[in-house]
């Protein structure tokens, strides 16, 4: 077994929290919407609309991202709660009180 000290990381980062599948995350998102451009170049559409089409997505998932406080970025949180919704859920819930006992409501035969 070999001692890793806490201060070294293993990932790759360019900022504090922002590593390589970030960095091509937001490189697709900027190749997409220079592809977006073109096409609203040959729609004859003003510079500053066709600039917006690069910039604006590209900055959304930049943001989207960037880890917060915790640590888990907001793409994180999405893949969580996509993998969390199709998971069994299984509810224990009992009600003890005011009229019928749930208890004897789902025991009986």
């Amino acid at each position: 077994m070999y001692f890793v000290p806490k201060n070294v990381n293993a990932r790759f980062e360019i900022l504090p929290g922002f590593g390589l599948k970030e960095l091509i995350l937001c490189g697709s998102t900027l190749a997409i919407g220079g592809g977006l451009a073109l096409i609203a170049g040959a729609l004859v559409l003003p510079a500053s609309i066709r600039l917006a089409l690069v910039v604006v997505p590209t900055g959304v998932m930049f943001f989207i991202t960037q880890p917060g406080i915790n640590g888990v970025c907001l793409f994180d949180l999405l893949g969580y709660y996509r993998a969390w919704s199709f998971r069994k859920k299984i509810y224990l819930n009992y009600y003890e009180g005011g009229g019928e006992d749930f208890k004897s409501i789902t025991k009986k035969s």
